[in-house]
């Protein structure tokens, strides 16, 4: 028989494990891994490829490469789908972040959930001078696959909005 995928999560928010191409797996079927309902956040995939000194360089059968594409291909399209979803679920939310640089395209934050060179960024509009390091709070005003858009709130704007997620489907 096929052998199980492995699937842990340390913290829904922050971490998951999934194995998409054991050795010798000729099959995978990413409805084992249950993307759509697991709803994470964040989550990366990579290609295995061989490591000085990993024991799983010395494995039969390894998966060819057309096939490990064609199932990273698969996967990413499958979270990439989640994640835009769940991040046009934060358009309207207060978030607070805090600034890492600027670019062309403005100011580049992150929230306390977002490893900096890893995860989205958050694109910061506003008027005032930031600098890195700085923490501001920001009106969440749009979205993509992996990044969110927002504006700096300034006193006494705050009102209507919440941390709170909307509900799903609304």
């Amino acid at each position: 028989g096929r052998k199980p995928l492995r699937f842990s999560v340390c913290n829904p928010r922050r971490a998951g494990r999934s194995n998409l191409a054991h050795f010798g797996a000729r099959h995978v079927g990413l409805e084992h891994l249950r993307i759509n309902e697991a709803q994470l956040d964040r989550v990366g995939c990579f290609q295995y490829s061989p490591v000085d000194g990993a024991q799983a360089n010395s494995l039969p059968n390894p998966v060819e490469e057309p096939v490990k594409q064609e199932r990273w291909e698969r996967f990413m399209e499958k979270q990439q789908q989640v994640s835009r979803h769940r991040l046009a679920q934060k358009i309207g939310r207060r978030l607070e972040v805090i600034i890492d640089g600027k670019n062309e395209e403005g100011y580049l934050a992150r929230s306390s959930a977002d490893a900096p060179e890893i995860d989205g960024v958050v694109y910061v509009e506003t008027n005032r001078v930031l600098t890195a390091g700085d923490q501001v709070a920001v009106e969440i005003t749009d979205s993509d696959a992996y990044d969110l858009h927002g504006r700096t709130l300034e006193a006494g704007k705050k009102k209507g909005l919440t941390n709170q997620p909307k509900p799903l489907g609304k």
